[in-house]
């Protein structure tokens, strides 16, 4: 995402333009330069005048060809505006190119993140101006800014045990709803569907947020223990997107002898909560979202949550009925209400591929520990 891009196409909400403005900080800005000569000019026109209330306060040359293209680069910048620093050109490097996948960047434990940071590093230092960077001079402080409102609750915490999926396969959590949830009086115990044979004992309710099950399929598939304890789990459950995967009753990948024209599946038994089965699909689904619980759900209020979905997996049609979980409002033109999610029939087990951030209604984080409470039916 780029500095003016967020909630929408007609306003600032969201972006890092609007934060800036909030803090009333300079923008370093950094450009992509593989490919630009002269019209980096225009790109930096462009930006330091879309909005004149945000101040730019320097360039970074990225993926530049080499010290002659950097050259270049900085006389365009300069010819333009010789008052706006060009803080130095980063050639491309191979080196420290983070490798790209379907739900964006790999994570710092798949590679040897110190190696890379190292590499980082020593191509910074030679070829940016350090000094002048951090000597941007800051702007005057927020005089508009206020302190939010304070995520703690208004009654007496409620003591629960939630236990928190977190593993390789499970590792995207908005970490505020994590806050509330022991700001409410939830005691959050991890615990890994891939590694561990069990869930904690003793626990009320669970939380699976997303991730790449479909990476790890076969792990999860072969780990019969866990997917027994999970089935059999008298808790509450709320599971997001990676986590909405592993309840169905399979994940379908592609098989490695598939090619473009003759698709062949590889079938991966999961949890089976719910019957549904998802399918890697490799179409890109993505929205901010606006949520509403239905009445089925037990521990959510019906009150309306912020989120959003990022996934590139769909449920195959089948002949079941499913009770619906959640009423959701995608932020794009055109978009209408529809029914989302799969809650089992006494409340208690929701799957979403939404997910929600509970800092826009904590409410969520207050029901969810309180029907933990209430159930008491953890495993033992």
């Amino acid at each position: 995402m780029g500095l003016f891009d967020g909630r929408d196409g007609k306003t600032e909400h969201g972006s890092t333009a609007e934060i800036a403005k909030w803090l009333n900080a300079p923008v370093i800005l950094v450009i992509d330069c593989w490919a630009l000569s002269r019209s980096v000019a225009a790109f930096v026109k462009g930006f330091v005048e879309f909005d004149p209330d945000l101040r730019v306060g320097g360039v970074v040359l990225n993926r530049t060809g080499g010290d002659f293209h950097t050259q270049w680069l900085r006389e365009a910048i300069e010819a333009y505006d010789p008052s706006l620093p060009v803080l130095g050109g980063v050639p491309k490097s191979n080196g420290v190119t983070i490798p790209e996948r379907h739900l964006g960047l790999h994570m710092p434990t798949d590679f040897s993140s110190t190696t890379y940071i190292t590499a980082l590093a020593n191509l910074m230092t030679t070829h940016l101006n350090l000094p002048l960077l951090l000597s941007t001079p800051p702007l005057d402080p927020p005089t508009t800014l206020t302190r939010p409102d304070q995520p703690l609750p208004l009654i007496p915490p409620t003591p629960s045990r939630i236990g928190i999926a977190k593993d390789a396969a499970f590792c995207f959590y908005y970490h505020t709803n994590l806050h509330l949830l022991t700001a409410y009086g939830a005691t959050l115990i991890t615990f890994s569907p891939l590694s561990d044979h069990s869930l904690p004992p003793n626990l009320h309710g669970l939380y699976i947020g997303g991730g790449y099950p479909e990476l790890h399929a076969p792990a999860l598939s072969s780990n019969k223990t866990m997917l027994r304890s999970i089935r059999e789990f008298k808790g509450c459950v709320y599971a997001e997107c990676g986590g909405l995967m592993y309840l169905g009753a399979a994940i379908q990948t592609k098989s490695p002898e598939s090619t473009n024209n003759n698709d062949e599946w590889v079938t991966h038994n999961m949890v089976g909560i719910f019957p549904y089965t998802t399918r890697m699909t490799g179409t890109m689904s993505m929205a901010y979202t606006t949520t509403v619980p239905t009445p089925h759900t037990s521990f959510f209020p019906p009150l309306p949550v912020r989120g959003h979905m990022y996934h590139f997996s769909s449920i195959l049609p089948d002949d079941h009925e499913y009770t619906k979980a959640f009423k959701v409002t995608k932020q794009r033109p055109g978009a209408v209400e529809e029914e989302e999610g799969f809650v089992s029939a006494d409340g208690r087990v929701v799957a979403t591929y939404v997910h929600t951030c509970w800092r826009s209604c904590r409410e969520f984080a207050r029901g969810f520990v309180e029907g933990c409470a209430e159930v008491r039916g953890g495993a033992s």
